[in-house]
């Protein structure tokens, strides 16, 4: 199984960083998904700004290049790392007691948003029959 190597280059300082251990994958192709990963997480770190590059080599020759450029950060990461901790919560309540507090909140926040609809929805009529009655100038549908 053929040893790849990933150099990180970035092009405004020309400065090299090399990658001495490698890794071992069985074609170009793995070798393409993990440079594409590994700049990912290179840009999720802020470094979007800096023209740089990931070149893969097999020891011997440059085998391809990610760019910066090709890459856009994942922004759905931080919501899948909360939506873990969330799973993984573990409350110091009992576990009965935890359900029945998450689902009077849950029923809270439901019978807040009908209040709200309903109160908007009058609001909106009583807006309408003050202005037909106050001049009958304007007529409202």
């Amino acid at each position: 199984m053929p040893r790849y190597f990933f150099h990180l280059f970035d092009a405004t300082t020309d400065n090299l960083a090399r990658d001495s251990v490698g890794c071992s994958l069985p074609d170009v192709v793995q070798a393409r998904t993990e440079a594409t990963a590994l700049a990912r997480d290179i840009a999720t770190h802020g470094f979007a700004g800096r023209r740089w590059q990931i070149i893969v080599s097999d020891g011997d020759a440059v085998v391809l290049t990610v760019s910066h450029a090709d890459i856009q950060a994942r922004r759905i990461k931080p919501w899948l790392d909360l939506a873990r901790r969330i799973a993984l919560y573990e409350p110091r309540l009992r576990p009965r007691i935890f359900a029945w507090l998450l689902t009077a909140l849950v029923f809270a926040v439901i019978a807040q948003a009908a209040v709200t609809v309903t109160l908007v929805r009058e609001g909106a009529e009583v807006t309408g029959s003050t202005h037909r009655a106050a001049g009958g100038e304007r007529q409202f549908p």
